[in-house]
């Protein structure tokens, strides 16, 4: 009897929020669509170890190119 009563008022106050929540209408162009992209490839040889990076970041709804980067690491242990 607890539970169901417990489960009872979180529905209702679920139910309040969603409908409380969805009052605002007004409809702002904040939102800009950005797609980050990585690969990142790593090797060892021996001592040594190695990795490279691509990284490309398209904005504008992801139709345009925003920034890339290459990045490449060559370390002797």
């Amino acid at each position: 009897m607890k539970i169901s009563k417990i489960a009872f008022v979180h529905g209702l106050a679920l139910m309040t929020f969603f409908l409380l929540s969805g009052q605002n209408t007004e409809e702002t162009d904040t939102w800009d669509n950005e797609l980050y992209l990585g690969n990142k490839v790593s090797a060892g040889f021996g001592n040594w170890r190695t990795s490279g990076e691509l990284q490309v970041r398209l904005a504008d709804d992801m139709q345009a190119l925003d920034q890339w980067f290459i990045e490449f690491i060559a370390s002797y242990l």
